[in-house]
């Protein structure tokens, strides 16, 4: 088993981190933009969605970024220009993430960059509390399915656990990180057994499906974001809990 492959037990408290980058290769390629969710767990599906904060900003990285890397996420040389280079954002970020644990989508992709530009800066790791993977756990939970996957992309896997998409074909750092702390609530449950906690939340979502929390959104970019400067918000939006509290228990019943 490697660091990403375990199950969501041992904590309560963790961040959920995206990175979008100027190609696919740690060695040579850069991150551009870095969004993080903070969330306790059992408190976010114990009050159907818990105010959670997040973390986002753009970062420059020290080289140009090509057409076709510009074309995943739409971030182009003209929007990094003048931004902090990693070296400068990356306390406020550790600061942010504190002694958590990350999870992240297919999160050796993640790891494999934080990891590559902390090396570059001289700085210690992000966290010494470990990585997890909602897509390995999705691909374990649809092996109980009878499916047999090695990798389930964030969008497909949002369409399995009944969360909403992106807003738009190109990829966003934080509304990628937001889709997967949705997927990262539901595996919580599944991996905890928290079926008690799932059916709470689904009497209280709807209360919560008219609260008036409101991501604040950047006018720049048009995508769910905080501000531009990297410091935390305190945010939430109606996350559809009752579709993932009904799918968690319809895997709970296969899982078992």
């Amino acid at each position: 088993m490697f660091e990403g492959d375990g199950p969501f037990r041992g904590f309560s408290e963790a961040v959920i981190i995206d990175v979008e980058t100027t190609g696919l290769d740690p060695k040579k390629d850069r991150i551009v933009s870095i969004g993080a969710v903070r969330v306790d767990f059992r408190r976010f599906i114990a009050h159907s969605g818990d105010e959670v904060k997040t973390y986002y900003c753009t970062v420059n990285p020290e080289r140009r970024i090509p057409a076709a890397a510009s074309a995943v996420h739409g971030i182009t040389d003209v929007d990094v220009a003048g931004e902090e280079r990693f070296a400068n954002i990356i306390d406020g970020l550790r600061d942010f993430v504190g002694c958590r644990p990350l999870i992240a989508h297919n999160c050796s992709f993640d790891r494999s960059f934080i990891d590559a530009e902390c090396r570059r800066a001289t700085k210690p790791r992000l966290t010494t509390t470990g990585w997890y993977c909602t897509m390995e756990r999705m691909c374990y939970y649809e092996r109980t399915r009878g499916n047999v996957r090695s990798r389930i992309s964030l969008q497909e896997a949002a369409e399995l656990m009944c969360v909403p998409g992106r807003a738009s074909a190109c990829h966003n750092a934080l509304q990628d990180a937001l889709i997967t702390m949705q997927l990262a609530a539901g595996i919580y449950m599944l991996d905890n057994k928290l079926e008690k906690g799932c059916q709470r939340s689904s009497t209280a979502a709807q209360n919560f499906a008219q609260s008036s929390m409101a991501i604040t959104t950047s006018s720049r970019s048009g995508f769910l974001s905080p501000s531009e400067t990297g410091s935390p918000q305190k945010s939430t939006r109606g996350f559809n809990i009752m579709n993932i509290v009904a799918r968690c228990l319809s895997w709970l019943a296969i899982a078992r």
